[in-house]
């Protein structure tokens, strides 16, 4: 028998943004810097001997030079992320890590621990958001925290 099951992994991220399309009133108008919290969710088959969808410490790998592109950053300078909403942000994410985990269903974004954003592969055609592809990420090593 054949199941399908969903796994979700969480990584971490701290990173300085500013909204440039919004008043200047707007709070969020100004530079300032979040702790963000990120859901990675993959779908699969479950391996019947290895009884998982994937190796959790090999999502971790694929997510590692996205992860590094973002943390410690000012996402307005990331290629990609001139306008850095959390909708943008998870949707980056999904683009940029889309071509290297097959298995990737959705991205889930928090800034705050009162908004979430979720952006499900599904929705997205890859083909219309080459300006947000980053050609190159390098394979950065970043300490992963533990399963």
């Amino acid at each position: 028998m054949s199941i399908t099951a969903e796994i979700a992994k969480e990584f971490r991220f701290e990173a300085a943004h500013f909204l440039p399309n919004v008043a200047e009133s707007h709070q969020c108008h100004k530079i300032h810097g979040h702790s963000y919290r990120v859901i990675v969710r993959a779908e699969g088959k479950l391996d019947e001997n290895l009884g998982w969808v994937m190796d959790l410490n090999d999502l971790s790998k694929k997510f590692a030079p996205v992860l590094g592109m973002l943390d410690h950053a000012l996402l307005n300078e990331v290629k990609g992320l001139e306008n850095p909403t959390g909708e943008n942000v998870a949707l980056w994410i999904l683009v940029n890590l889309g071509e290297r985990l097959n298995e990737l269903s959705s991205v889930t974004v928090e800034a705050t621990n009162r908004i979430a954003i979720t952006i499900k592969r599904k929705d997205v055609d890859f083909t219309g958001y080459n300006h947000m592809k980053i050609a190159d990420l390098s394979e950065k090593i970043i300490h992963d925290e533990t399963d």
